[in-house]
Parts: structure tokens; C-alpha cells; sequence
């Protein structure tokens, strides 16, 4: 089953979360906006013809030179704000706490906003690693990740669990590409699609569709 859960994150961090608008909704806005439906597993269907992309990974308080690209480097920034309750809770406990994120831009139909994924190593309320072990086979963690969308009047923030997270580069016979969550969206449905890529093929159990 997944869960879906609607935050009521402070004003400030919802303000500066999104650069395509300048607003800061108050606490009842939000409240009163609907959560999106999201589907799992053998529920998604992919329509034809969607555009993949592998969100991109940055990271706080790790291997700061990945940074170093200007696509990362506005992302990572995106990231944390969409995060900056958890994120500063993760850093007054243990300064030096390694926080993973994958992010997304999103353009839909009338609407703008990001997808991001939040990995908090030792919080497993808001992320689950993989098993380990010689047996160990599947390597994504179990995430919440955070959906922020802006039409220009009304602007949203939702929380979804339970949402698969790999971004793996081991070596040239495990690249990246064969080792991802990638997203997709469908605007004439307000519909965004995840799926996970592991040892090259796709991982059913982490098709993901969110439709706002």
C-alpha cells in the first residue's frame, strides 16, 4: 500500500522552494489542496510515448566536487529546500549527517514544480535501505519523496512514501545507466511516472504513478 501524506511545511521553506514562482502559501492553503492519487506495482500503465530521464543525484555533506555541474549545482540547492525541515533537524543531530537527494524539475499542463527524493541514512521513518548479506539482490532503498507544484494561484506540497530510490555507478559493467530511478511525465493527465532500472531491467515493484 502506499501512503501518501499531505505536510504542512513552514511557509518560508515552501516560499523558497520553487524558482519558477515567488510566493509563500499559508498553512491553511495548503491544507486545503487535495492529495494526488498514486498507483504501484502492476497498477501502472505507461503510456506510449513518454520522455524518461534519471533524476539527478546531489548530495549534502558528500563528495562535494559531484556538485560541481551547474544542473546539480541548482538542484542540490532545490533539494534541500524542499527538504529544509528535515534536512535541518538531520544536521542539528549530526553535523556531519551525508543526506542523498534525486531531483527533478516538472513542466505539466498549466503547472510547474519538482519531484525529489530524500535518502537520510539512519532515519527510517523517511527512508529504507536495501537488505544486505551475501543473499542480498536488490540494491534501491525505500524513500519518501516530496512533490512541490505551483499553477500561478494555487501551490501545493505532498508528501508520498514508500517510493524507490537508486542511483548506483559502480564501474563500466555498472554504470549509472543500468542503475537508476528515472521519471516521466504525461501533462494531458497531470500524471508523473517513476520506474527504477537495476542490473539494466526494469524493477516492477517501483513503477510509481502520481497523478495530481
Amino acid at each position: 500500500m502506499i501512503r501518501t501524506l499531505q505536510k504542512n511545511i513552514p511557509a518560508i521553506a515552501l516560499g523558497a522552494l520553487v524558482a519558477f514562482a515567488a510566493w509563500a502559501p499559508s498553512g491553511d492553503a495548503i491544507a486545503q489542496n487535495q492529495p494526488p492519487k498514486v498507483l504501484s506495482g502492476n497498477q501502472v500503465v505507461f503510456p506510449a510515448g513518454l520522455k524518461w530521464e534519471r533524476l539527478v543525484e546531489t548530495t549534502t555533506n558528500f563528495d562535494a566536487k559531484s556538485e560541481s555541474a551547474p544542473e546539480k549545482s541548482d538542484l542540490m540547492s532545490l533539494s534541500q529546500r524542499v527538504w529544509s525541515d528535515e534536512v535541518q533537524k538531520a544536521l542539528k543531530s549530526n553535523p556531519n549527517t551525508g543526506i542523498f537527494f534525486l531531483t527533478a524539475r516538472l513542466n505539466l499542463i498549466g503547472k510547474k514544480g519538482a519531484i525529489s527524493i530524500a535518502k537520510f541514512p539512519f532515519n527510517y521513518e523517511l527512508c529504507i535501505p536495501p537488505a544486505n548479506g551475501k543473499n542480498a539482490y536488490d540494491m534501491f532503498s525505500m524513500c519518501n519523496a516530496r512533490v512541490a507544484v505551483s499553477n500561478g494561484d494555487i501551490n501545493q506540497v505532498f508528501q508520498i512514501s514508500e517510493i524507490c530510490y537508486l542511483n548506483i555507478d559502480f564501474d563500466t559493467n555498472n554504470p549509472v545507466e543500468k542503475n537508476h530511478t528515472a521519471v516521466a511525465t504525461d501533462p494531458k493527465s497531470s500524471t508523473i511516472y517513476l520506474r527504477v532500472i537495476q542490473y539494466g531491467k526494469s524493477v516492477p515493484g517501483c513503477n510509481r504513478a502520481i497523478r495530481l
